[in-house]
């Protein structure tokens, strides 16, 4: 179940800043807006914050590779929304959690996650675009800590 919580994109964007993330960055983590306040799910893996995480790479002050938050974006481009049932966003968090290269290693495990969810809520499913669209992901995500 997510965690909503009122705000104010003002809030958001400076809260981004702080931990290294443009605006469109944390964007997708959005639910609504309305009178100048917005409903923000914190479990979103676009939220820039994970329980207590440092969401900076410790040794070099950059932000960390953010795997899930990029596979995240893409697969709600496609129009996958997380539901109630499903285990995608702790799933989004695992993966930046290790980062792009633990996430790289384990391209089969994160494929069999998104087969897994696919058969769950009835969705086709292609292994070949699976793998692509991760490793898509994974290249974003470098492309984004790097800059």
């Amino acid at each position: 179940m997510s965690r909503l919580v009122t705000s104010t994109m003002a809030a958001l964007c400076s809260l981004a800043e702080k931990r290294g993330y443009s605006q469109a960055d944390v964007m997708e983590c959005v639910v609504s807006e309305s009178g100048g306040n917005i409903i923000v799910d914190i479990d979103h893996g676009s939220f820039p914050s994970y329980k207590g995480q440092n969401t900076r790479d410790e040794t070099s002050n950059a932000p960390r590779c953010r795997p899930g938050a990029a596979l995240t974006s893409i697969l709600s481009g496609f129009g996958f929304k997380k539901t109630t049932s499903c285990s995608c966003g702790s799933r989004a968090r695992q993966m930046d959690a290790w980062g792009c290269d633990e996430s790289a290693k384990r391209l089969d495990q994160i494929v069999g996650w998104l087969e897994e969810e696919a058969k769950k809520n009835n969705y086709p499913f292609v292994r070949i675009a699976a793998v692509a669209i991760v490793k898509l992901a994974i290249r974003n995500a470098r492309r984004a800590a790097n800059q």
